[in-house]
């Protein structure tokens, strides 16, 4: 796991209220990232973005030759997570499902951080998942380095040396 969030306490009357990001921002430029204004955390890294930035890049060249396109940004990343976790293989997409499958993938890159947990799957086999602790106010350039980190994990997990500049072509 590359980051693991330490609340620490915080002397506030009020609850954290968290936020839907979807509810802000255009469809495809979604995170699912929830604002917990009254919480602070501690981060700690296992790898420092010299590293993920270096890996993300690797990824995306890797990603690119094998799918013969331009250089795919964190939006391709988390579509392809989320058409892999949906599990029934590449089809045409309404924009309305894009964005479910981008949400699907957030979901299942912060369930490594435990953030998220799989509630189990509709009728028609779409995987549904439910917040089990709100995710910290991470700064936009955090949140950019979680997901890089995240989808760095998943891909390795997925394709062995997808992020090192060993991989096999």
């Amino acid at each position: 796991m590359p980051f693991t969030a330490i609340p620490l306490p915080v002397a506030t009357a009020s609850p954290p209220q968290c936020v839907d990001f979807y509810s802000h921002i255009e469809a495809f430029v979604c995170f699912a990232l929830f604002f917990v204004p009254t919480a602070r955390y501690i981060i700690f890294v296992s790898m420092n973005a010299s590293e993920i930035n270096s890996r993300w890049r690797e990824l995306q060249k890797f990603t690119a030759t094998h799918f013969d396109t331009e250089t795919p940004d964190i939006k391709v990343f988390l579509f392809l997570i989320g058409v892999q976790e949906l599990g029934k293989g590449p089809q045409k997409f309404s924009k309305r499902e894009k964005e479910e499958l981008m949400h699907i993938a957030t979901c299942r890159l912060f369930s490594e951080m435990g953030f998220y947990e799989l509630e189990g799957s509709d009728q028609e086999g779409w995987p549904h998942w439910k917040l089990v602790k709100s995710i910290p106010n991470y700064t936009l350039l955090e949140q950019e380095l979680i997901l890089k980190s995240l989808i760095i994990d998943y891909f390795e997990e997925h394709i062995p040396n997808s992020t090192t500049n060993r991989n096999l072509l």
